[in-house]
């Protein structure tokens, strides 16, 4: 004759905790950005002013390289411009074309400014 299998005994049932409140909450930055930044800093490029041989050197560069794709990084690696230009980065050099270029056409009267910037980039 086969025993009767025993039942498992049953777990009692835990008693529902209570729901906690939400915290108000605050104004103000949230907590994360008020800790000091762990992240390595990057490696110093040059800030501020530029000088008439680097805008010179990103003239010469975009005469040079000024139709080919990544021609930042060209003119930045190009043994002629690299020792003036090592310190700025693509954008840099990206945005100080920019500004040339809306110099030279305020200077020439303003026409065309959006036009030769367009086809710049």
């Amino acid at each position: 004759k086969a025993k009767p299998k025993a039942k498992p005994k049953a777990k009692p049932k835990a008693k529902p905790k209570a729901k906690a409140k939400a915290a108000p909450k605050k104004r103000g930055r949230p907590a994360s950005s008020t800790k000091a930044s762990t992240k390595k800093p990057k490696d110093p490029l040059k800030v501020g002013k530029w000088s008439a041989a680097e805008e010179n050197a990103l003239r010469e560069g975009m005469e040079k390289y000024g139709d080919e794709n990544h021609k930042w990084a060209l003119i930045k690696d190009d043994d002629n411009y690299t020792d003036l230009l090592m310190d700025r980065s693509n954008v840099d050099l990206k945005d100080k074309w920019r500004q040339l270029m809306r110099k030279e056409a305020k200077e020439k009267g303003g026409e065309g400014a959006d036009e030769e910037e367009e086809e710049e980039d």
